[in-house]
């Protein structure tokens, strides 16, 4: 097989079909939200099954049962120094509430913040700033993070604020697989900015009222190979579904498509198996806690071993063309390959190295895999944080046609460049390298307490 040949050949494929944006206005138009487990979240994976057979594939469709959420009315009200009621969303997985305390603000919500505020945030509400643009080679902590400190410092409810302005309320689960132990309401920056322009008066109290369910529930992992003359495995992932008050069309209808479109691509073009085989995984319920990528690490603890690298789409397509960028999991020492893989194809994307662990990779790197999520090192929308991403404005007017080609083209070619040589073999974090980063993401006593840690491989 001409390996130079099918390369330009894939990229012919994506650059000369409109199908990305076909899949794009299906998912987000025709379906809505497919938040985790509704039936809207379950026709998404019928779609997509329907697609991969099409392309050539034999797709199979494996399900799971996980706890739920189901939304209910939320209310926020300041009740003192004046009465105000203010635009507001439960958090997913926020249990029925009716609390009301007075307000203290945390900042932005890292650790620093919540040690100037000490124990005055006992039997309190947080008032939190949600996802910001770290500082240069800092690290912006997850909502989750800042939730975990709140409860931590004794606080009885937690309101998340957007970053971003046009009162765009935000959202974002609390938990996974279980009720949330305080309760969280998303609002707006405007919203946020009004309430820390009144704290700078004096004290103010706030009512926060509502809630939602918990309920078990069933989603959905689609799988497809396109098979190669080796058991090693090179895995394609992204998560379908999106959050109940938006399409989810950045988050993450986009980095599905570019998941099909890689696959199209690729089953078109390539003629002969190439070295490694190509598993392709478009997870459910990871918007309420990576629920369907670590159902498939858990189900499939014994082939791990085989699997050399995993591509994660999460967040594809979202800046411009030619802003593509491939950020690595903690393998600084994968940076300068990647480079390298770049020059050699002609096309120059970004290769950044930080440990992340609130994507579909995460439970593939607690397995020591080497992992990257494809990304934009350049937002095209001029935010910050997650930009219009967990908010009723993410929709398909948001995504540019051309940036799902160049993500779809940019996947493509490191997957099969990838899959076609012997790069990469053999690596493998330990157990003990491990431990390091996930001790600074306090997360190592969790994932052992879950029989997460470490994964058998």
């Amino acid at each position: 097989m001409n390996l130079e040949l099918v390369d330009k050949l894939v990229t012919g494929e994506v650059f000369s079909s409109d199908r990305a944006l076909r899949h794009l206005l299906f998912l987000c138009d025709d379906l809505g939200s497919r938040f985790a487990g509704s039936p809207q979240e379950r026709r998404a994976a019928e779609y997509i099954a329907e697609q991969l057979g099409e392309f050539g594939y034999e797709p199979v469709v494996e399900t799971f049962e996980f706890i739920g959420w189901q939304r209910g009315a939320a209310s926020l009200e300041v009740v003192s120094p004046f009465r105000r009621e203010l635009p507001a969303l439960v958090l997913p997985y926020s249990q029925p509430a009716d609390l009301t305390a007075e307000l203290v603000p945390v900042g932005e919500g890292e650790a620093e913040d919540f040690a100037r505020v000490g124990d005055r945030l006992a039997g309190k509400i947080a008032l939190c700033a949600a996802e910001t643009t770290p500082a240069p080679g800092r690290r912006a902590s997850h909502r989750r993070e800042k939730y975990r400190r709140a409860v931590e410092a004794g606080a009885v409810g937690f309101i998340f604020w957007n970053q971003n302005p046009g009162q765009v309320v935000i959202t974002g689960s609390l938990a996974s697989d279980a009720g949330a132990p305080i309760p969280g309401f998303g609002i707006s920056r405007e919203s946020g900015l009004f309430l820390l322009r009144l704290l700078e008066r004096g004290p103010v109290t706030v009512r926060l009222t509502g809630g939602g369910s918990t309920v078990r529930l069933t989603s959905q992992n689609v799988i497809a190979d396109l098979p190669g003359r080796s058991e090693e495995l090179i895995i394609v992932g992204a998560h379908y579904d999106g959050h109940d008050i938006s399409q989810g069309a950045l988050d993450n209808a986009a980095g599905t498509v570019v998941g099909l479109e890689i696959a199209r691509a690729l089953r078109a073009t390539v003629t002969e198996p190439l070295e490694r085989t190509v598993r392709f995984i478009f997870f459910g319920a990871e918007e309420v806690g990576l629920v369907g990528s670590w159902r498939y690490a858990e189900r499939h603890r014994d082939e791990l071993g085989r699997v050399v690298f995993m591509l994660n789409l999460d967040t594809a397509a979202r800046g411009r063309l030619g802003t593509e960028c491939l950020v690595l999991t903690g393998w600084p020492e994968l940076v300068g390959y990647f480079r390298d893989l770049s020059r050699r194809l002609g096309y120059d994307f970004g290769v950044e190295d930080r440990f992340n662990t609130h994507s579909d990779h995460f439970p593939f790197a607690v397995a020591g895999i080497p992992t990257a999520t494809l990304t934009s090192n350049d937002r095209a929308d001029g935010l910050v944080g997650r930009g219009w991403g967990h908010t009723p404005a993410d929709t398909v007017d948001k995504v540019s046609p051309k940036s799902l080609q160049g993500a779809a083209m940019v996947g493509a070619r490191v997957v099969l460049s990838v899959a076609a040589g012997q790069e990469l073999a053999g690596l493998r974090r330990s157990p003990a390298e491990l431990e390091r980063f996930l001790l600074e993401e306090r997360l190592l006593d969790e994932l052992r307490q879950q029989g997460r840690f470490p994964l058998t491989v």
